[in-house]
């Protein structure tokens, strides 16, 4: 689940027992009540909503990888990616 929260500009998303929030313009982070120091802010361009994908996709369990070759990012176990990669 996630939601945006207007009044505070943040981002709250919810996991199973991971909660996860950002805040645009901050490089932190809050994953369970604990601070995070980001690589880069959140932050809003064109009225969307951009957000560090790495460090969300990781504070929720997820492997993320990066493929050079076809220029894509991998989040959570891909059997595909896998294949051609072994």
């Amino acid at each position: 689940m996630s939601k945006w929260d207007g009044a505070n500009k943040k981002v709250i998303m919810k996991n199973g027992n991971t909660n996860v929030e950002l805040t645009i313009g901050s490089n932190k982070m809050k994953v369970n009540g604990k601070v995070l120091t980001l690589d880069a802010p959140a932050e809003i361009k064109d009225d969307r909503t951009f957000v560090p994908l790495r460090a969300i996709a990781e504070s929720f369990g997820e492997k993320v990888d990066y493929s050079k070759d076809y220029k894509a990012v991998y989040i959570g176990d891909n059997p595909v990616y896998n294949k051609i990669t072994r």
